[in-house]
């Protein structure tokens, strides 16, 4: 049994346009194969795409990475905050140590 579909192309989008000529580019009888491969196909890859990202996040669970500290390096450390920043409760406990 077959079943008959049509297919239209926009001719002012340029993706139909290039699906038109590749389609075109088709003997006739080979025209319907082209189409059921490239669903296929693309559905195939995006099956692939789905298995690879999630392997990759799987296999990435435990990773860290550090930038690298240069050898001569001088290491400048900053406080953000002023001791006078706390409040004052902390800072009488602060005292009776």
């Amino acid at each position: 049994m077959r079943e008959r579909r049509y297919l239209t192309f926009d001719m002012h989008n340029p993706r139909h346009r290039n699906a038109f000529e590749l389609f075109s580019a088709q003997s006739n009888k080979l025209r319907s194969e082209f189409v059921v491969n490239c669903i296929l196909e693309s559905q195939e890859e995006n099956r692939l795409e789905k298995t690879i990202q999630r392997v990759i996040e799987v296999a990435l669970i435990d990773v860290s990475i550090f930038a690298p500290v240069p050898k001569n390096a001088e290491i400048e450390l900053q406080t953000t905050e002023s001791i006078s920043d706390l409040p004052d409760v902390l800072l009488s406990s602060l005292d009776e140590m």
